[in-house]
């Protein structure tokens, strides 16, 4: 190539080095320290549809999307390993490539090199996408069928004979319950596409701590009562009021009990704390369950989609629920971890902001 970078030490164009470098099922280019194109190997002009002159000299960043922030390797050291995500458009842009970047500066015979390595993931983005889109449009289409389910089981509930069969009651109780516990699962798939897509929340209100825990705790009462668990409610004195949109909280807080339920055996106890934190305008919630606990090299997997502990105890589940609670903490500005209980078990915490006197006007809500 014909330009002003300092050529390639000799050694580099000598034997299984170079095969290597050609036959990579990944784009790679080189450049110097100031980004300036040395070379690069078949599968990129493959991929990108250039031509090696086309390449020869060109600075890096011209390579991608505009306004893609790159690592500056002028003043990187050399161990640095910088990875990120951008788009590539093809020569004359006829395709954009959804690209994983790996970039690291070497020093080889005194030059100072930098390689991009570029793994294609365009398929799997596609693939993401498409998976997205159907899930939005199978949850959206299953809101007016469920909503009729439960308005008639309601009718049916209040239409039963004062003298109906206990078992009878007990079934439409239990039909009742599942319906519901449906609906916030749609509830929580929308909520997570539209926090995803970055939609702001639009409803936050003042809401009543003791209340919206009064509120959980009669919601999950029944299964608490069949598994004979007992649950503490431990709310601090002089507890302000939450800004936060209400439902999301409680479905929030409705997860990790339910969660905590699942890994809790018959007889054990959960507890419900909620507290002001010193010196900070948050409200910290905890659920704490006397079960096995969280292994930490999982503590951050299981608030990812679809992820999930496998376990001999554990129970199946699509893996939604913590990536709902982490999306929905963290939409209000809040944060949410797990750690050991404080005499065995798993306790999740999260934030939210506490209400103060210079907040805008807004409902206030018993959290019911």
């Amino acid at each position: 190539m014909n330009h002003d970078s300092p050529p390639l030490p000799d050694h580099f164009n000598q034997g299984a080095a170079l095969r290597l470098f050609q036959d990579s099922v990944d784009a790679i280019i080189l450049t110097d320290a100031s980004g300036l194109i040395i070379t690069a190997n078949k599968r990129t002009f493959e991929l990108l549809g250039y031509s090696e002159e086309e390449l020869a000299g060109r600075n890096i960043a011209t390579v991608y999307q505009d306004g893609q922030p790159l690592p500056d390797f002028s003043t990187h050291p050399e161990s640095d390993l910088h990875v990120f995500d951008s788009v590539i458009p093809t020569k004359e842009g006829r395709k954009r490539l959804h690209i994983k970047v790996h970039a690291r500066r070497y020093t080889l015979d005194d030059n100072d090199l930098v390689q991009w390595i570029h793994h294609d993931v365009t398929r799997q983005v596609e693939l993401d996408r498409l998976r997205q889109d159907l899930a939005a449009m199978l949850v959206h289409d299953l809101q007016s069928p469920l909503g009729n389910v439960i308005a008639s089981l309601e009718l049916v509930k209040g239409e039963l004979p004062t003298n109906s069969s206990p078992i009878l009651h007990s079934m439409v109780d239990v039909a009742v319950r599942s319906s519901h516990h449906l609906q916030a699962l749609v509830d929580s798939l929308l909520d997570i596409s539209h926090l995803e897509a970055g939609f702001p929340l639009s409803n936050r209100v003042m809401v009543n701590v003791a209340k919206l825990i009064d509120y959980v705790y009669a919601v999950e009462e029944p299964d608490l009562d069949q598994r004979n668990i007992t649950a503490h409610r431990d709310i601090g004195s002089d507890m302000p009021d939450i800004l936060v949109e209400e439902s999301m909280i409680r479905r929030v807080l409705l997860n990790l009990i339910t969660n905590a339920l699942k890994h809790s055996q018959r007889g054990q106890n959960i507890t419900i704390k909620a507290q002001k934190l010193a010196d900070q305008d948050v409200v910290l919630f905890s659920v704490t369950d006397q079960g096995q606990g969280v292994p930490e090299q999982y503590r951050e997997l299981i608030f990812e989609k679809f992820q999930r502990v496998r376990t001999a105890s554990s129970s199946n589940g699509l893996g939604l629920g913590l990536a709902f609670c982490r999306l929905a903490v963290e939409a209000h500005g809040g944060q949410i971890w797990v750690e050991d209980g404080p005499s065995g078990g798993a306790a999740f915490c999260f934030t939210v902001p506490a209400a103060s006197d210079s907040d805008p006007a807004a409902p206030v809500k018993s959290g019911g």
